[in-house]
């Protein structure tokens, strides 16, 4: 039976209280890897992000009123379909694991060792030798400073070594360590900001399997852009419904590929894309497969990912996909073979 752990805005993953997960504290792992300044640059654009969380709050106040403004939803449409262009930083596991430790833990951390050497350098001013209690009240001051920074070397020690703990875990493909490293990444926010979900599974460490639940009602504003409270635009065409609907699977495919490659030594990722459609003669909602996708690393490490067109993109690997103009995509078989 495959392993898999569910990703939602609702849903955390919590290998923690299994005893099998690494303790990364509040900051999280995110924070430890930037700590030691080894990821590579992947086309990677804090500004660019920032401006992009602004527009994932506005989808999300969306979701609830779907009455978005006409700047926001010209955004937001540009932004579904252009999901691949924006993607993780490649993590090295490999130089990760070779890192050196911080210092020699048997001996006093450089932090204390620092505070150490300006309690012993402390001299009295002027001021401090008439008033002997403005002395002492300094004096104490940097005695504790002392022991906070001995607290913030075990830290960094301890920072270390469980990343170190990790790297090897992850470089060996345990799975469980795969998880945390997608889990604590946040690697499908973006995504999970417009409404999409994901469940993630493998049983095998060179491969990973991602059920891609587009939920394309909660992504694509069919209602069109509003103004003072009142529509101020067209209501979507069918085409035009149908047609972002696989431009967003396609690119939310690669995303979700590119993703986990860039934080996981995998050979391969497997996205099956999942959306609701409605039966028009019993009235009632059922989920379909729309896509499946097997991206090989080899032929994905090809991509130019600002040029690409998603859906041409698609041809390169082994992927079932079929859309019909009036309805949209239609249902196809997974792949499992692969």
């Amino acid at each position: 039976m495959k392993r898999s752990f569910i990703i939602s805005k609702d849903t955390k993953l919590n290998l923690g209280s299994k005893g099998v997960g690494i303790d990364f504290g509040e900051m999280g792992l995110e924070y430890a890897l930037s700590s030691i300044k080894i990821k590579n640059d992947n086309n990677f654009n804090r500004k660019k992000l920032s401006k992009l969380n602004i527009i994932n709050n506005e989808q999300e106040t969306g979701e609830l009123n779907k009455e978005l403004n006409v700047d926001t939803y010209n955004k937001l449409l540009k932004l579904i379909v252009t999901v691949h262009k924006r993607g993780q930083e490649i993590i090295e596991w490999q130089k990760i694991n070779s890192t050196e430790p911080p210092y020699d833990f048997s001996t006093v951390g450089p932090n204390e060792q620092n505070a150490i050497n300006k309690y012993e350098e402390f001299k009295e001013t002027f001021l401090e030798k008439i008033i002997k209690s403005l002395a002492k009240k300094k004096k104490n001051r940097l005695f504790n400073m002392i022991q906070e920074a001995k607290k913030m070397d075990k830290e960094i020690y301890l920072q270390w070594e469980n990343l170190n703990m990790l790297s090897k875990k992850v470089i060996e493909g345990d799975i469980d360590a795969y998880f945390q490293v997608i889990d604590e990444m946040n690697s499908f926010n973006e995504l999970l900001s417009y409404g999409s979900e994901f469940e993630v599974g493998t049983n095998d460490g060179s491969a990973i399997e991602v059920e891609f639940r587009v939920k394309s009602s909660n992504v694509i504003p069919i209602n069109g852009p509003y103004k003072n409270g009142k529509p101020c635009g067209e209501r979507m065409s069918k085409r035009k419904y149908y047609d972002l609907v696989q431009e967003y699977a396609c690119s939310g495919a690669i995303r979700i590929a590119r993703d986990i490659m860039a934080l996981i030594p995998v050979e391969k990722v497997v996205v099956h894309a999942v959306d609701t459609v409605k039966d028009d003669e019993t009235n009632e909602n059922y989920d379909i497969t729309i896509l499946s996708v097997v991206f090989d690393k080899e032929t994905f490490d090809t991509l130019k990912f600002d040029t690409i067109d998603p859906s041409l993109a698609l041809r390169n690997f082994l992927c079932n996909m079929k859309q019909q103009k009036t309805t949209g995509l239609e249902p196809v078989s997974r792949i499992i073979y692969y």
